[in-house]
């Protein structure tokens, strides 16, 4: 039950790590370099806590540029990250700190804390200085997964009369795909 419980997220994270080479509904790669303003695969600057800083605040501008086909800005706001685990501690302290001291007299004010409201690490991502901006609060989403049957467990216990053992089984049906490209973007740091 527990491994089916984590099983959509980990399909999720596939489709993260392969967005790079799995097309999206226009036929180009989910994260690609589009037509300007709609390039949602940005050139990162590093994973200090300055350069994350900063790329939040391009990632989110950019973000808020992607366009419709109508080419009306959609005004998208970056409200999730996902990252792996090694940048996880310096990308919760870029949204979360309300002042990153500079003296020893106080400190400046983050100007992105708050905007982002959840950090999510997973251990899944294969490239360990790479992340995810993503839009989630809309009807429209990234990310689509459809459950076709919902966790259902099973007790056989025809062992039972046997050997006096339990033997419990567990099983869910469902898939994981691609949604709206703009909802999403990709930071690569080399």
């Amino acid at each position: 039950g527990q491994v089916l419980a984590k099983w959509p997220l980990e399909m999720v994270a596939a489709l993260l790590v392969n967005g790079t080479t799995n097309l999206a509904y226009d036929g180009s790669a989910f994260f690609a370099n589009r037509t300007a303003p709609n390039d949602n695969l940005l050139a990162g600057t590093g994973t200090t806590l300055a350069q994350i800083k900063a790329d939040i605040a391009t990632a989110r501008a950019a973000m808020m540029r992607f366009a419709s086909d109508k080419a009306r800005p959609l005004g998208l706001m970056m409200d999730t990250i996902v990252c792996p685990p090694e940048i996880e501690a310096t990308m919760l302290e870029a949204v979360r700190s309300s002042n990153i001291m500079t003296t020893s007299e106080g400190g400046t004010y983050n100007p992105i804390s708050g905007w982002i409201k959840n950090v999510i690490s997973l251990p899944e991502l294969t490239d360990t200085t790479d992340w995810y901006g993503l839009s989630t609060e809309f009807a429209l989403r990234p990310f689509i997964f459809q459950t076709r049957q919902g966790v259902r467990t099973q007790l056989d216990d025809t062992e039972v009369k046997r050997n006096k053992r339990y033997i419990f089984q567990a099983d869910m049906r469902g898939n994981a795909g691609y949604g709206f490209f703009h909802m999403a973007l990709k930071v690569v740091n080399s």
